[in-house]
């Protein structure tokens, strides 16, 4: 059983004094850990599974992010490009020649799209909950929790705010500095 701090209610809305996960199936490591939790109305509700096509994917993108970032996949890339150039003149430069690579190329650009924004989504979003945690747990306003659901001029208006404030700190600090500095 995992315990976590108070939160909202899953199911209902309603905030809850204390949210306990149960294991629904025994741990076992290096498997997703299958989490369902109490809610308001007593009942266990499935909050995190590892049985759908979306773990499964994002486990693939996960790994070939990995493996794409490495510098031996960039030398093995360079590796079939140079292979294709050295193979040219065996294939006079002919038009299925060149359309080998182009197609190869377009094709694997376009999966890696798809891959590696799953992957980025899913690292934005889990660097977000950690900073909505920072946020809730620490002295900072609350408010900020969320903001990255704003539309751009709301954020603009937000930057300028906080850019503003920070400006005023800095004038603060500098004169406490200059006052401190002077003899009494």
């Amino acid at each position: 059983m995992f315990r976590l701090r108070p939160g909202i209610c899953l199911s209902q809305h309603h905030q809850l004094s204390e949210l306990v996960l149960y294991p629904t199936e025994p741990y076992d490591a290096g498997t997703s850990l299958r989490m369902s939790a109490l809610t308001c109305a007593g009942q266990r509700e499935v909050i995190m599974s590892d049985h759908s096509f979306s773990d499964f994917f994002s486990k693939f993108a996960s790994a070939v992010a990995h493996v794409s970032g490495k510098p031996a996949t960039f030398v093995l890339a360079v590796a079939l490009v140079v292979a294709w150039a050295v193979s040219g003149p065996f294939f006079g430069y002919s038009e299925t020649w060149q359309l080998v690579i182009n197609t190869s190329t377009t094709i694997i650009t376009f999966l890696m799209v798809f891959v590696l924004q799953n992957s980025q989504n899913r690292d934005g979003k889990a660097l977000q909950a950690k900073l909505d945690e920072l946020i809730l747990t620490s002295q900072a306003q609350n408010k900020f929790v969320g903001i990255e659901k704003l539309d751009e001029e709301a954020l603009r208006k937000l930057s300028k705010t906080l850019a503003e404030k920070a400006e005023c700190l800095e004038d603060v600090a500098e004169s406490k500095a200059e006052e401190d500095a002077q003899p009494a």
